[in-house]
């Protein structure tokens, strides 16, 4: 196989866009100060957001326990990310997405079923993923990231050789990533960025991924006939790497 120079995804910037309705704007002036953060590049915004600052919080602290970590990009309007911690209730979820409405969207889905071991950020991934330790998550999940369809967009798509990388950097020994695409152009870059990554290999048969619920954006591609690709990996049980945690 050709060796290929791991990129950097172009960051995409988050977005201040976003007329939320009055009942998913009372969610988040009541949750966002207790669940969310808003990570901001250079420093905070507190004109903007109160809740924003340049690093991420002391993640035992902001949970309240030391778990496992679970690390959710881009989760849509939340529905499966609320499935999620429902089927884990022993792990922390750490909640990644750009777009306001989404985020107001979880906010609500969480106090409607009354979880607590989600925190959400507003922030790219690419910055989350700098300010995570080595060996800090159990998990990492991506459903249906931006297929960016145009060539020459394709330097804005999240998984590529470099993000597969500092996630197998990040997962602890038997830590999981799972991905899912509707695009078969980028199912095929992915399956290739999977397969030069050293450190991981396919899930074994006798594990699984959580079960979810359909997406909005599954939904979408279903009623388009598109097939939907799922890519499920794990860390090598052999080398070093830390034990699940999230110091």
């Amino acid at each position: 196989m050709t060796a290929r120079t791991p990129r950097r995804p172009v960051a995409v910037t988050v977005g201040r866009r976003g007329t939320l309705s009055p009942v998913l704007q009372d969610a988040w002036d009541r949750l966002w100060p207790r669940w969310g953060m808003r990570i901001v590049e250079g420093g905070p915004d507190s004109a903007e957001e109160p809740r924003a600052g340049a690093e991420l919080p002391d993640l035992v602290e902001w949970f309240g326990r030391a778990a496992p970590l679970v690390l959710d990009i881009g989760f849509g309007n939340g529905a499966a990310t609320a499935a999620l911690a429902e089927q884990l209730p022993d792990h922390n979820v750490l909640a990644v997405e750009r777009y306001k409405p989404g985020l107001a969207q979880l906010l609500q889905l969480l106090d409607g079923r009354g979880l607590d071991n989600v925190r959400l950020l507003r922030a790219d991934a690419t910055a989350v993923l700098d300010r995570l330790p080595p060996g800090s998550l159990a998990m990492a999940r991506i459903l249906f990231p931006d297929p960016w369809p145009k060539t020459r967009h394709h330097k804005r798509r999240l998984v590529n050789l470099w993000t597969v990388a500092q996630i197998a950097e990040r997962l602890c020994v038997g830590g999981v990533l799972h991905v899912a695409t509707d695009d078969a152009n980028y199912a095929e870059a992915i399956a290739g960025s999977l397969a030069d990554e050293p450190r991981l290999v396919a899930l074994p048969a006798e594990r699984s991924v959580p079960s979810r619920p359909t997406t909005a954006f599954e939904a979408r591609a279903q009623r388009a006939g598109r097939v939907v690709t799922e890519f499920a990996v794990s860390r090598r049980t052999t080398g070093s790497a830390q034990e699940p945690g999230n110091d």
